[in-house]
């Protein structure tokens, strides 16, 4: 009895076994392909599995390299400055003012119709299959349509599903034996696609918010200790540079330095260098991206436009000021800005598998000095198409219309298209008072697009019938020309230029525009030296044989002043200043008087960069270098400022070149503590008056 016992125990566990090794195998289908497929049928699902896989995999390919696309629009593909090409395109995420970004459900639609396409291909039908199998609606495998592929991009994988509606029918000597449905099938692509998309748009939106990429090449181009840019220069070496020079060496600093550039929360290794850890470090937000590392990549093989200005068609020179008697060939100012275009990719690598890389580009504009993305910089009277200007301005421009008669006979009508097609209310006011108080009226508004600049008027108080103003705010109602990321400029005497970005297209008709305008204030200036006598400070007027330089700085309005005290008699040619005036021989102070010659902006918090230099000779004797953000009260209510300049007083003036750097460093030094005075000078309004 035990005997038979033990061998049913062995005959019942033999058919579990078999049972369990069967629905195992019956489950190794169903858990592949989403359904159970018959053995005979398992080659069809597979052959189909790998079209899939192989498809979204280069789909994925694609759109990692090209910047987040897969057939690139043609206003990107059918213009080379709009890309970067490295075998595959890879596109400007901005590009002539335009953001270019795909979004990710963009990304998404993008696979999904390429997947669909290479379905097409690559199952060619079955027709590898044709002696064993048959296709109840054969058909449906050309129709784009009716594959229901699903695409996800997620945070570590893209994940592809497919559907099709048909049933395949196994043959066996002609006969069907068998149909079944087509399963849904799913294929994974293990990458950081997802993340690495998220991480690209938050660099681009930082890259155009902050004009990031454009504020490190002002840096590279103002610590230049090559590059000819901004202040003054003691030395009777001659001084020039070729066009071709200097794109040639700002294109490897740019390499160099963009090369540090690391983002916070992603995968970096500090530089080691203090500077480059602290200034081209970026923070982005709080979310994490630590398995990406970003690469910004700028190749001096790519193109770089430069212009700098003043130049002498090819040749940058320093300003040459001719002062008589005073300013030689040794002194070299310089007060230059430049222009350029270059692009740079980002390179963003998976920490986990660097193969996993995605890339986009974006174009740097950088315009006299400043961020230029939006082409927010004004163009200088040079830059402006005047002919042109004339037709773009034009209410209406004439057209002929041409057409074909029943007897074959062209016909030709006049037409008039109308080239402003949207009205607008501009209005300018004084920021220090608001709207509507501050309206101002007679406030001059033009509308400026790529090289045509239109006059559109002047902001006016609206009169009634009896000639009495109606009281509402001075306002100019125009009709303007069509444009994209043109700008709006209001001018008025006693404020600084206001330049306001915006397209103009028929959905603008009836808008309202506010030009928000700073005021100024012209004040008289006169300049002072400041030395040491006997262990007392001692103030004194110039020496009628000293001169001085005081070039004024201010980013935030771009109001840059270069002035001379006493200035004598200028004349102004083409590249060239010259000044002339006859200065005495004697060591006694002059009555130098004030000159109305300087603007400062009436806004709290307005700063000024200040270098003075004091000339005797052609050397210079004293400096003073600082920052000085006046007091808004003090702009308003005074009429002169005062400049100071330091100077070592010497039994003897040096004769040799260190003991004049030796001079010049102890003025700087002491510099700081002599900034300049708003003052309020009475004999200067009784000789107004």
């Amino acid at each position: 009895m035990k005997k038979r016992g033990i061998v049913s125990s062995f005959i019942i566990g033999g058919m579990v076994f078999l049972i369990i090794v069967g629905l195992l195998v019956l489950l190794r289908n169903y858990i592949y392909y989403g359904t159970f497929i018959s053995s005979p049928l398992t080659p069809v699902a597979g052959f189909t599995q790998q079209c899939l896989k192989q498809s979204t995999e280069d789909g994925v390919f694609f759109l990692r390299t090209q910047g987040g696309y897969i057939d690139l629009p043609e206003v990107i593909s059918n213009d080379p400055s709009a890309y970067i090409n490295l075998g595959l395109k890879v596109p400007h995420w901005f590009y002539n003012h335009q953001d270019r970004m795909p979004q990710r459900y963009e990304m998404e639609d993008e696979l999904t119709n390429y997947v669909k396409r290479n379905l097409v291909l690559c199952l060619d039908g079955f027709s590898g299959f044709s002696n064993t199998f048959g296709v109840s609606n054969p058909e449906v495998l050309e129709d784009l349509e009716s594959f229901e592929v699903t695409t996800s991009i997620n945070k570590h994988d893209v994940t592809v599903e497919l559907e099709m509606p048909i049933k395949l029918k196994q043959l066996a000597e002609g006969k069907t034996q068998r149909t079944m449905k087509f399963p849904k099938m799913q294929t994974k692509v293990e990458t950081e696609l997802g993340d690495m998309h998220k991480l690209a748009m938050k660099i681009m939106k930082e890259v155009n918010d902050e004009n990031l990429l454009e504020g490190y090449v002002y840096d590279m181009i103002a610590t230049s200790d090559y590059l000819p840019h901004e202040g003054l220069e003691i030395t009777c070496d001659k001084r020039e540079w070729q066009i071709s020079d200097l794109e040639e060496h700002l294109k490897n600093v740019i390499m160099h330095n963009l090369n540090y550039l690391t983002f916070d929360k992603t995968s970096y290794e500090p530089s080691g260098y203090d500077y480059f850890d602290k200034i081209y470090h970026v923070d982005l937000g709080s979310e994490n991206f630590k398995q990406i590392k970003v690469n910004t990549i700028y190749n001096p093989s790519w193109p770089l436009n430069l212009d700098v200005t003043p130049k002498h068609q090819n040749t940058v020179k320093p300003m040459e000021y001719v002062m008589s008697k005073i300013f030689f060939n040794c002194v070299k100012i310089y007060h230059h800005k430049y222009s350029l275009e270059f692009p740079v990719i980002f390179q963003l690598i998976a920490d986990e598998n660097p193969d996993d890389m995605f890339f986009f580009s974006t174009p740097v504009y950088v315009k006299r000095d400043e961020p230029n993305r939006n082409g927010e910089v004004g163009s200088w009277a040079d830059d402006i198409d005047k002919i042109g200007s004339e037709d773009y301005c034009a209410e209406s421009t004439s057209l002929s219309m041409y057409s074909v008669d029943n007897d074959g006979n062209i016909v030709v009508q006049p037409s008039i298209k109308e080239n402003r097609i949207a009205e607008l209310d501009v209005y300018a006011y004084d920021t220090t008072k608001g709207f509507p108080e501050g309206a101002i009226n007679g406030a001059e508004i033009s509308y400026h697009c790529v090289k045509f600049k239109c006059d559109m008027g002047a902001t006016e108080t609206a009169l009634s019938e009896d000639g009495f103003y109606v009281g509402d705010p001075s306002v100019l109602t125009t009709k303007f020309p069509e444009c994209y990321n043109g700008y709006v400029i209001a001018e008025h005497p006693g404020y600084l230029t206001e330049r306001k970005t915006m397209t103009i297209d028929e959905s603008m008709d009836k808008q309202t525009v506010m030009m928000e305008m700073r005021p100024t204030k012209s004040l008289f200036y006169e300049v002072r030296v400041v030395e040491e006598v006997n262990g007392v400070i001692h103030e004194r007027m110039l020496f009628d044989k000293e001169q001085a330089f005081v070039f004024i700085d201010s980013s935030e309005s771009d109001l840059d002043q270069s002035l001379f005290y006493p200035p004598g008699e200028i004349e102004q040619s083409t590249d060239i200043v010259l000044f002339e005036d006859d200065f005495g021989k004697d060591d006694i102070e002059t009555e130098n008087a004030p000159y109305e010659n300087i603007t400062l902006v009436i806004e709290k918090g307005q700063s000024y960069k200040i270098e003075t230099r004091l000339f005797e000779d052609d050397v210079v004797t004293g400096v003073s270098d600082y920052n000085w953000t006046p007091k808004i009260g003090q702009v308003y209510t005074n009429n002169k400022v005062v400049f100071y300049v330091a100077r070592e007083n010497t039994p003897s003036m040096p004769t040799d070149t260190e003991g004049w750097q030796k001079l010049y460093e102890q003025s700087q030094q002491k510099s700081s503590s002599h900034k300049p005075k708003l003052v309020y000078a009475w004999e200067l309004v009784e000789e107004e008056k």
